[in-house]
């Protein structure tokens, strides 16, 4: 059964899990993008500015 409490654990967990997979997916497109290969690849323009 679906209770109070359980949800008022169960919403901060998924919250820090979103973030932490939002973190980890910044940090291997930010290895990613470090490569020569991408050095001026990647313009203001490309990024829609």
């Amino acid at each position: 059964m679906n209770r109070i409490e359980d949800h008022e654990v169960q919403m901060p967990c998924l919250h820090l899990l979103q973030v932490s997979l939002v973190n980890v997916n910044t940090l291997m497109m930010q290895q990613v993008l470090a490569g020569p290969e991408w050095h001026g690849q990647l313009t203001l323009a490309a990024c829609g500015h």
